[in-house]
């Protein structure tokens, strides 16, 4: 049966993300195999046509050279250049930001996390000046939990809060 999407959007209504319900199971189910230990990956997608809503179509899981502990993720990069590639030659899909998971289920963003965004928010490698960062929970009854922001070349960043789907958890 299809999910909804999942939907967050800032108060002002300048930034939006959705992530169909088909994505969400991707992300819980990598979250799942990865146990005590912190996963992640990257966001692939398109924005909408009036450019305020970052609609992700993929999360992929971590590249094989990433390193991960029960409090840390360092995300690897091996064979993401060639996979972002395929994904614009196929269907002009982007890179969109990363997704982590918390098993601690705490979705603040670290000085780590926020550092890594702002730093990608001003990459020319990355062409991504408003990353999204999704952080996921995880809670003992199987509920799932989602921390959504934008990163700004300003170092600033903006978070978003659940507008459908409940509270942004299951």
């Amino acid at each position: 049966m299809d999910q909804p999407p999942w939907q967050f959007w800032s108060t002002d209504g300048r930034f939006g993300v959705r992530i169909p319900g088909e994505v969400v199971d991707e992300i819980c189910w990598l979250c799942t195999q990865s146990g005590e230990h912190e996963t992640g990956g990257i966001l692939v997608g398109r924005y909408s046509e009036d450019l305020r809503c970052a609609e992700v179509t993929e999360a992929t899981g971590p590249p094989p050279d990433s390193r991960r502990s029960r409090a840390w993720l360092v995300r690897g990069v091996t064979g993401l250049v060639e996979r972002l590639r395929n994904c614009w030659n196929r269907r002009r899909e982007y890179y969109l930001g990363d997704w982590h998971f918390h098993p601690s289920g705490d979705l603040a963003e670290s000085s780590v996390d926020v550092s890594a965004m702002v730093k990608t928010s001003r990459s020319r490698l990355a062409d991504c000046p408003e990353p999204v960062s999704i952080i996921v929970g995880l809670g003992q009854d199987g509920t799932v939990s989602m921390s959504v922001s934008v990163f700004l070349r300003s170092g600033r960043w903006v978070q978003l809060r659940p507008s459908s789907h409940g509270a942004g958890t299951v």
